[in-house]
């Protein structure tokens, strides 16, 4: 977590759908990352830092995630697209693209993500043995001219 959100944590709860008002974590998480692309990579970080699993996890895993969603796809794929992604980095970004909320609402947008960054996902996500993930990163990630193990 953002050391700038850690203070206000206390403050957080979700109303009854599990969805936080996230707007004063956004402002604080703006004064100490001014710039988008450093806050999306923090996020992507915080997100990929949870206990595993990208289903069945604990409500409060989801702050991070609505935050990323109010990003435009585009802003969040040019943020890891290029860079040197840290492990927290690049499965926050696997389970952000390859995810349910993800994939929900903007279906189409999966065909944004580019080739290398799809496959930089998939080789990441197939370390994992938890089958619902391997079976979200393959659904999302998997291309034709992608070549992995069953």
């Amino acid at each position: 977590m953002p050391s700038s959100i850690l203070q206000l944590w206390p403050s957080v709860h979700p109303d009854v759908f599990y969805k936080y008002d996230t707007q004063p974590l956004e402002e604080a998480l703006s004064k100490e990352f001014p710039d988008g692309r450093a806050r999306i990579l923090r996020l992507m970080a915080w997100f990929g830092s949870g206990a595993g699993p990208w289903s069945g996890f604990p409500g409060y895993e989801v702050v991070p995630e609505q935050m990323l969603m109010r990003y435009p796809t585009q802003e969040l794929i040019n943020a890891v697209t290029g860079a040197t992604l840290n492990e927290q980095e690049t499965e926050g970004a696997a389970r952000l693209f390859g995810g349910w909320e993800f994939n929900k609402s903007r279906p189409a947008d999966n065909a944004l993500l580019p080739p290398d960054l799809k496959r930089k996902l998939l080789e990441h996500s197939l370390k994992s043995t938890d089958q619902d993930k391997l079976g979200r990163a393959r659904r999302a990630f998997m291309t034709n001219n992608s070549r992995v193990n069953p």
